[in-house]
């Protein structure tokens, strides 16, 4: 069956990230968007690998740079298990962050997008699986690796 529009009846929405940056140098505006988000200590989760070939580090001078409070957490893994999902949302919980930053390839973003959205409810990661989460996530900025240089 076609709409008067043209469309399908299955037809699907999709509601994406509130604000993207991209382009030259776009990764230099981290600092600042974290500032503006008034966050007053940020956790900057990433895989091993990304820490070890420096792209890390260069995220996180911009934090430094800005005077911003921050931990890291290089512990994302690839594919990552729900165990390594609730183990970042441990880590998020435990510190009390308010601001949630990811570098790495689609798994440790995943990761990054698991722990800002379930840190803020009450329970384990197994018990969200599938589920609409009724309280708003820490926010979280992403930074993909993969394809790019940081």
């Amino acid at each position: 069956m076609v709409s008067e529009l043209g469309y399908s009846a299955n037809v699907h929405s999709f509601a994406t990230a509130k604000k993207i940056i991209f382009g030259i140098g776009a990764i230099g505006k981290a600092g600042a968007e974290v500032k503006q988000l008034q966050a007053s200590k940020v956790l900057v989760i990433t895989d091993g690998g990304v820490a070890k070939a420096g792209l890390l580090t260069k995220v996180t001078k911009l934090f430094e740079d800005e005077d911003l409070v921050y931990e890291t957490w290089e512990q994302a893994e690839p594919e990552p298990s729900v165990d390594s999902a609730q183990a970042a949302v441990d880590k998020v919980r435990g510190g009390a962050f308010d601001v949630v930053v990811g570098v790495g390839g689609g798994s440790a973003l995943d990761i990054i997008k698991t722990a800002a959205v379930v840190a803020k409810q009450e329970g384990q990661v197994r018990q969200y699986l599938g589920v609409t989460l009724p309280k708003p996530e820490i926010p979280f900025i992403l930074i993909p690796t993969s394809g790019n240089r940081v």
